[in-house]
């Protein structure tokens, strides 16, 4: 399951172009039994949050059919995992780190982590970033290319899937996309999917309607993910959505995952790789 986003920074940001290398996603084993990861994939699920048709596009009728698809969920964005099938098991209780850069990012700010030992690293084609030799990379294999913006956003839907040949997969452009050329989507089938957060960091303290814009209901797949969670507080040290812990087994940390991100997650400083066997951690 994904255990942490980390894509919020501190506030005022002095170094805010260096901003999306220091991000990263943790990824837990919250069950009892090894998982491997090879092949597994790691994306963006499709989203709208409010209804633009003021502005000239993006109604939320328009874009309904792909956010609640039954069949799966509709992805642009999409990393695999590297490995033939047993190279990278994940052991009941481990949390591994996919990082944007596999680095030492406290130059940026003290209170950023060393990442230099990260499990996994992304290094999207958007940025000219040294490869960490040490650190295996994903491969971008999604439709669009996945670009560095997409870890420090303020809307984080992701989705874990177990591997997936997209060969065979629907493909359709954005419904709602004005462009000549609109972007291309592919679906992952619903029971591919392990795994959905719907993280909101912003500085409001809520998902909330942005001026006249109305909200869109089920904004993601309710299928995956009900509610939108996390949310940024402000503070000034690196903060990232945390799934809350619940409970212990056999000395492990028992991870929430009610497919709401509303109560799974909760703000908290930033722990990459750490996650606490006690109950009730997380930062309330």
């Amino acid at each position: 399951m994904i255990s942490e986003v980390a894509l919020q920074l501190p506030q005022p940001f002095e170094h805010a172009g260096q901003a999306y290398t220091a991000a990263y996603i943790e990824i837990y084993n919250n069950g009892t039994a090894s998982e491997f990861l090879d092949g597994m994939l790691l994306g963006k699920v499709y989203r709208t949050y409010h209804d633009v048709s003021r502005l000239g596009n993006r109604p939320c009728w328009q874009t309904e059919p792909m956010r609640v698809d039954p069949a799966g969920a509709w992805t642009d964005r999409i990393l695999r995992f590297p490995g033939t099938g047993g190279d990278y098991p994940l052991e009941p209780g481990q949390a591994v780190i996919v990082a944007v850069s596999a680095a030492d990012h406290r130059y940026i700010h003290p209170a950023m982590h060393d990442l230099t030992g990260a499990d996994f690293e992304v290094l999207p084609r958007t940025l000219a970033l040294a490869d960490n030799p040490a650190v295996p990379n994903l491969e971008d294999v999604g439709p669009e290319p996945f670009v560095h913006n997409l870890f420090f956003s303020n809307d984080a839907q992701w989705f874990l899937a177990k591997p997936t040949d997209l060969g065979g997969m629907p493909r359709i452009p954005d419904p709602a996309d004005i462009k000549e050329v609109p972007w291309e989507f592919v679906r992952i089938p619903s029971d591919q999917v392990l795994d959905a957060t719907h993280i909101w960091l912003d500085t409001y303290g809520a998902y909330t309607q942005v001026g006249a814009l109305p909200i869109c209901l089920d904004p993601i797949n309710p299928g995956f993910d009900q509610i939108p969670g996390g949310f940024a507080d402000g503070r000034d040290i690196p903060n990232a959505a945390q799934r809350r812990v619940v409970g212990t087994r056999d000395g492990r940390a028992t991870l929430l995952d009610t497919d709401v991100s509303a109560i799974d997650f909760v703000m908290s400083p930033t722990s990459p790789g750490q996650v606490p066997a006690e109950s009730g951690s997380g930062g309330d």
